[in-house]
């Protein structure tokens, strides 16, 4: 996902029909002029998510996690943030562009964990 193009967001979780991520979010996005989208993934499982349509878009740029899949998303992403490995569970999924060996771009989900001062 690139700076400007429109990205697809998302909360994941189960049961999150009660959240209001989407809307906070996607007024955010509005109010800066951003192209992007926020929607609910609600999932009883993170492999259903993994093998989703939006998990596989080249415009998903990440998402929110929420209960129950804190910590069962943590084996699909390529990298940890260190608090996402001190805490044990991962919070925020990223996803990022990296240039391979070989000077090709490839993408790289990275899981964090914002629950936490330092």
């Amino acid at each position: 996902c690139g700076h400007l193009e429109p990205c697809k967001y998302a909360i994941l979780g189960h049961n999150i029909a009660y959240s209001l991520s989407p809307v906070m979010h996607n007024a955010a996005f509005k109010t800066t002029q951003l192209p992007h989208d926020y929607g609910r993934a609600d999932y009883e499982t993170v492999e259903e998510f993994v093998n989703s349509d939006l998990w596989n878009d080249p415009s998903f740029g990440g998402c929110s996690v929420t209960i129950p899949h804190k910590q069962s998303i943590m084996r699909y992403v390529d990298r940890l943030s260190d608090s996402a490995k001190a805490i044990g569970a991962v919070n925020t999924v990223i996803v990022q562009l990296e240039k391979d060996f070989d000077g090709s771009m490839r993408r790289v989900v990275v899981g964090d964990n914002t629950d936490w001062r330092s």
